[in-house]
């Protein structure tokens, strides 16, 4: 965390909830058909890794133990909200290295919801959205539109992040966590 982030955190004593919500795209093809046996030796940009799943693996490392303190007897409600991407679960065309860091995600959910449930009383969640409407999507979002694809709106995906953490329990089944919700459309 950083010098403010402590500083908050001492002067609140507390967090509630932490929201991963950060990611680039492809701006080079790890695939280039272009490529021949010199140019391949050349080592990528890691980019994508670096912000999109090793970022986020520390940020929830870092999430859960500011999340835990003074929660022992787990009186309060915490949780970690995962920002994923359709492309966790579905291929997304010259997005090589974008789909397997959000698939990589979804492993983390998976991997986490039990143990940081269990032992410190912390839910995770993710929201996974199809296109949104914003700068990051700007290249292909006249496309989208044009094959009348269902658009998110950024308002609509930020609602179901703050649902996942506002609803401490589902209504049908016990506390809400290891949950990966889908949203097209502004629909989950």
């Amino acid at each position: 965390m950083s010098n403010s982030s402590r500083r908050l955190f001492r002067e609140h004593g507390r967090v509630d909830h932490a929201f991963a919500i950060a990611a680039v795209t492809e701006n080079q093809n790890w695939f280039d058909p272009a490529s021949n046996l010199e140019s391949v030796e050349e080592s990528p940009s890691t980019l994508i890794v670096d912000v999109n799943l090793t970022g986020v693996l520390y940020f929830t490392r870092v999430a859960a133990v500011y999340l835990r303190q003074g929660n022992e007897d787990r009186s309060q409600d915490k949780s970690i909200c995962l920002l994923g991407s359709i492309a966790a679960f579905k291929e997304q065309a010259g997005l090589f290295v974008y789909c397997p860091t959000k698939h990589g995600l979804t492993r983390l959910l998976r991997a986490t919801r039990r143990a940081l449930w269990e032992q410190h009383g912390i839910r995770i969640n993710m929201v996974n959205p199809s296109h949104i409407n914003n700068v990051m999507g700007s290249s292909v979002h006249q496309l989208w539109v044009d094959h009348g694809l269902p658009v998110n709106e950024v308002d609509e995906v930020a609602e179901y992040v703050l649902t996942l953490a506002s609803m401490p329990q589902s209504p049908y089944d016990g506390p809400l966590t290891g949950l990966a919700i889908y949203v097209e459309g502004g629909k989950g």
